[in-house]
């Protein structure tokens, strides 16, 4: 007696011509393959919903991911400034220097103080070393300590060669009068006096 293998058994159910387990007599698709009773193929087993829910979720995180990051590149790079052209000041011809000043003048104010300082040295000297007149009993020191009396009778020569002329009872004798001391020089020598004032004067 041959057995069938697909043949229904008595319960209504046969089993899969695929797999061989047992599925309902009227079924068309066997739930544990996936063979298609009708066409003979095996089909894909359905995903299950743990699996399509988890693929759905990492596509909407994915999604979102890719939404923040468009965002944040939309929001960093700033949208160009329109640039407007700038006048270039044009450089300008090159000024003139202005005239350097002259020094300035002495005010009224400095000259006349300045001239009252020269009269008061003035008036100091000639009251306290007057110059020596003609016919006047003087008495002249050489730098070295010599001294000559007699009466003065003027100044002879000219520059470094003038003399100091006095005459004592031997006669009249000149001393050189760069050899004189300072006090008795600006007694006899204007010119050495002049000078001696404009020294005090700087030296004030």
């Amino acid at each position: 007696m041959e057995i069938q293998r697909n043949a229904p058994n008595l319960s209504g159910a046969q089993p899969c011509p695929n797999c061989g387990k047992t599925i309902a007599r009227n079924a068309t698709l066997c739930v544990h393959c996936g063979y298609n009773l009708q066409t003979g193929e095996k089909t894909r087993r359905q995903i299950s919903r743990k699996r399509l829910w988890l693929g759905l979720l990492v596509l909407l995180l994915a999604g979102i991911g890719l939404g923040i990051l468009v965002w944040q590149s939309t929001c960093a790079t700033p949208a160009p400034r329109q640039t407007t052209a700038e006048a270039i000041p044009t450089e300008s011809a090159t000024p003139t220097p202005a005239p350097t000043a002259p020094a300035p003048v002495a005010t009224d104010d400095f000259a006349e103080r300045k001239a009252a300082a020269i009269a008061s040295l003035q008036a100091k000297l000639d009251a306290d070393e007057p110059l020596f007149q003609m016919n006047e009993t003087v008495e002249l020191r050489r730098k070295n300590g010599q001294v000559h009396r007699g009466t003065f009778s003027g100044l002879a020569g000219e520059g470094e060669q003038r003399v100091a002329l006095i005459a004592g009872a031997s006669g009249e004798i000149g001393v050189p009068v760069n050899q004189l001391d300072a006090p008795s020089r600006r007694r006899v020598d204007p010119d050495y006096r002049a000078e001696y004032i404009r020294w005090r004067m700087s030296a004030d």
